[in-house]
């Protein structure tokens, strides 16, 4: 749009006039107007940006005048947060720095563009983007406090971060001498750019930490069932200390509230969009089509250019779709081989190929940080001679048709044998030489373990398995083993691990209890329980547990040597060092099998549990079968608190109520502490029936004994975080054999 010069004069004369004035006293500012100016609407427009600059926090930066559709909004209040100053513009409207006139804070208030007033399409999606957001409350995410409409004006009010978008850092780095650049999103941002990092090195370790975070806040929005679907560089704000927030929901996907296909409207940004985007046909959009996109994000971020360019919007997308990306070390050699591969393996044209989720994709990176093993490898010859069947398609369809004639009928009836094996593949490896590979299968209802199966020698490639739990053991030829679960939910997901063979020192068996019944058959389970919580006689092979529940302390220790994501609680309300010997709690299942797989062990089983807690003598309670005179029961308040959504009031109860992990409080007759009453604690056995859930044994410190006991089970969600339950740890004694599970 073409500006004339008498709004370009009047811009200027209303800059002139801002830098006089803001620097005197309100009382002056007026009587230096009135003498510099005779227009009295210039006045009024200067007055009123003063006005604005006055409630502005002290240590924000002085704004520039903007143009005249800007200025008249300046001053004004919406819906009681006043407008201080232009943040970013974008398609959908303009994002303001404002001031809460109520809590005295500086907020980001994004209004929808007035062209757009008139079109229910562009309000809804600008409502929608408020729903979607406010969703969420995680670190990373630029939180939503308020939507609404005053006086026709639709805003949306959110957390401010003061700092710079991805894509203003990235073109700083490109072009040092830019130290300001305006921001092509909606997101807030402010006008300042960091300068250029020192070293390769140094931008790679940055970018990696800036990308896990983002990985952590995705995964987060995934089980809250929100898709984003337009990560990118200007949707990624950086805070003062270099910490990102993902920002902008504006096409993102309530899984939950709308169906998941998109039929023939391109939605997202051309060169961080997915294959499956880029089709723009009615396909399946899942949470995978993020992961394709941070790739990119992290593709760019490490070689200083896109991996998908052309001249127009649709060579960009038949890119996107057709071709594989110059290998990231031909790019920049100084790329590390395993970061490469965890860049490509995000990148992958089809999301079975890809990682299965952001969190997956997080644990990778987090690996590669602390120089462990990887659980990525590269693309097989198959998948690289499709990729260049793909990109030479046209050359070879007349003989694929010639093949596909003569081979349909074979491929059919071996499609027909190899489904059901074939739903899912694990590839798994070994850091130890000459490592024999076994595979167990749980029984998810009755939650036992299926005989051994032996794979042969580390590594196995693309091992065909149903879809279902599974633990795998690595064995050297010394005897030293590795074990852990997995859980495959779904077909055709694809899975790859390494294990690292711990060694079994006087140190890896402090703190444990050995539990051995000899061969001789323990009863767990009650009178009429349905499914594992039936009573029944079992016989388990030996195996260690803690002595504790796992501590803050113990987890600070796995968190500072990893990177790994913070529990929910050190999230909101920070480390608190006068709570590092209570139980760690807020953490998932997943988190709580990486810290175990980290310790080189694993969580117990839930038949393993209650055999530890009850022993030979069948006690349904540590101390016995009835309540002792000292039990120690939370008070009605407290438990209330505990019960609540809200994580203030629930934080306030767990640090109120609960003990310290090593405090003797009934111990049971091996020693264990805590099993029942202190907090619940997640067993390494997935139930499934009519729902899917994580077991959990031993009730919290707000269950009074009459109602609970040992063989009594929660079922939680995979992916829940609870201040009422942590975990502890186990290892078998021995490896599975070849013949069965014991």
């Amino acid at each position: 749009m073409a500006v004339s010069k008498v709004t370009m004069d009047r811009n200027e004369l209303i800059q002139s006039l801002f830098d006089k004035a803001v620097d005197l006293p309100p009382d002056e500012r007026a009587t230096l107007l009135e003498a510099e100016c005779d227009d009295p609407e210039i006045r009024a427009v200067v007055m009123r940006y003063l006005e604005g600059f006055d409630h502005a926090p002290a240590e924000l930066s002085r704004p520039l005048i903007e143009d005249p559709e800007v200025m008249s909004a300046l001053g004004a209040s919406v819906a009681g947060f006043r407008l201080i100053r232009l943040l970013g513009r974008g398609g959908m409207g303009d994002v303001y720095l404002a001031q809460d006139t109520t809590l005295k804070r500086p907020v980001a208030v994004k209004t929808i563009a007035p062209r757009l007033l008139n079109s229910e399409k562009a309000i809804g999606r600008f409502r929608h983007e408020a729903q979607a957001a406010a969703r969420l409350d995680h670190p990373s995410i630029v939180r939503v406090f308020s939507y609404g409409e005053d006086a026709g004006t639709h805003y949306i009010a959110m957390s401010y971060v003061d700092g710079v978008t991805l894509a203003q850092r990235l073109e700083s780095i490109r072009h040092p001498s830019l130290s300001s650049t305006t921001s092509e999103s909606d997101a807030p941002t402010a006008t300042s750019v960091p300068a250029a990092v020192d070293s390769d090195a140094d931008w790679i370790s940055q970018s990696v930490a800036l990308v896990t975070t983002v990985a952590d806040a995705l995964e987060y929005a995934h089980q809250n069932q929100i898709i984003h679907r337009d990560v990118k560089p200007s949707n990624i704000l950086l805070d003062g200390g270099g910490r990102p927030h993902l920002t902008d929901f504006g096409i993102a996907k309530i899984c939950d509230a709308e169906p998941l296909t998109v039929t023939g409207e391109f939605t997202g940004t051309c060169h961080y969009a997915s294959p499956e985007q880029a089709a723009a046909r009615q396909v399946e959009i899942d949470h995978r089509t993020d992961v394709f996109s941070l790739g990119v994000v992290l593709y760019e971020l490490l070689a200083q250019r896109r991996p998908f360019v052309g001249e127009t919007p649709q060579q960009i997308l038949e890119a996107v779709r057709t071709q594989r990306p110059a290998p990231l070390r031909s790019v920049n050699p100084s790329i590390p081989r395993d970061l490469a591969t965890i860049c490509h393996k995000a990148l992958e044209k089809q999301p079975k190929d890809r990682y299965q989720s952001a969190g997956h994709m997080a644990a990778d990176l987090r690996a590669f940080s602390r120089q462990a093993p990887i659980l990525a490898r590269p693309p097989g010859i198959g998948r690289r001679v499709a990729g260049w069947g793909l990109r030479h398609r046209r050359p070879l369809i007349a003989g694929v048709v010639v093949l596909l004639i003569a081979s349909i009928g074979y491929l059919i009836q071996e499609r027909r044998l190899d489904a059901r094996a074939r739903d899912c593949h694990l590839s798994i490896d070994s850091t130890s030489s000459k490592s024999q590979v076994y595979l167990q299968q749980y029984d998810n209802r009755l939650l036992t373990l299926h005989d051994a199966q032996s794979l042969g020698s580390a590594p196995v490639d693309d091992h065909p398995v149903a879809p279902g739990q599974y633990r795998v053991t690595v064995c050297d030829d010394s005897g030293r083993f590795a074990e852990t679960s997995i859980y495959l939910p779904k077909m055709g997901e694809s899975y790859a691990l390494t294990l690292e063979i711990p060694n079994r020192d006087h140190d890896y068996f402090g703190g444990m209890v050995l539990c051995d019944t000899k061969g001789s058959a323990s009863t767990i389970g009650f009178p009429g329980g349905e499914d594992f919580e039936a009573q029944r006689s079992v016989s388990l092979p030996p195996f260690w547990i803690d002595k504790c529940e796992v501590s803050n302390s113990d987890y600070k220790v796995f968190v500072d040597a990893t990177h790994y994501r913070q529990p929910g609680h050190w999230e909101r309300f920070g480390y608190d060092p006068k709570l590092a010997d209570f139980p760690v709690v807020a953490v998932t299942w997943e988190d709580a099998q990486a810290y175990a797989r980290w310790r080189g062990k694993r969580l117990p089983t839930a038949e393993e549990w209650e055999f530890a807690a009850r022993f030979a003598d069948g006690r349904l309670l540590p101390w016995g079968s009835g309540e002792p005179a000292d039990w120690r029961q939370a008070s009605g308040r407290s438990i209330a608190m505990a019960r609540s959504a809200d994580w203030q009031l629930g934080y306030e109860a767990y640090t109120q109520s609960t003990s310290p992990v090593n405090r003797d409080s009934h111990p049971s007759s091996l020693g264990l502490l805590h099993t029942f009453g202190n907090v619940a604690e997640m067993t390494e056995s997935v139930f499934s029936s009519n729902m899917t859930g994580v077991v959990a044994k031993g009730g919290t410190w707000f269950d009074a004994p009459g109602i609970w006991d040992l063989s009594r089970s929660i079922v939680a969600p995979v992916y829940a975080q609870s201040l009422s339950t942590g975990f502890r740890c186990a290892a078998s004694a021995r490896p599975p054999s070849t013949l069965n599970g014991g």
